[in-house]
């Protein structure tokens, strides 16, 4: 699950790029006047939003990784 957000945050961060550079690429998307200023606030947000969701995954992941690895401690089954 943590890749698909790191996907997206990266994807993100391309659009990012290609919307400062050409707005009007994103017209399509939205209604009125575009802008860099419009495109930068919105994927700025976007990309923290998703880096921050990306970090817990990846942390509760790692948690889970942990904890699996100390039950098999405990049974004998797997070396320390």
């Amino acid at each position: 699950m943590d890749n698909l957000f790191l996907f997206i945050f990266r994807a993100s961060l391309v659009c990012l790029i290609i919307g400062l550079i050409k707005p009007t690429i994103f017209s399509r998307f939205t209604e009125g006047e575009i802008t860099r200023k419009k495109i930068g606030l919105f994927y700025v947000i976007f990309n923290f939003a998703f880096f921050v969701i990306f970090g817990i995954m990846t942390y509760s992941n790692q948690q889970t990784q942990e904890n699996a690895y100390r039950k098999l401690v405990e049974q004998k089954i797997y070396p320390k």
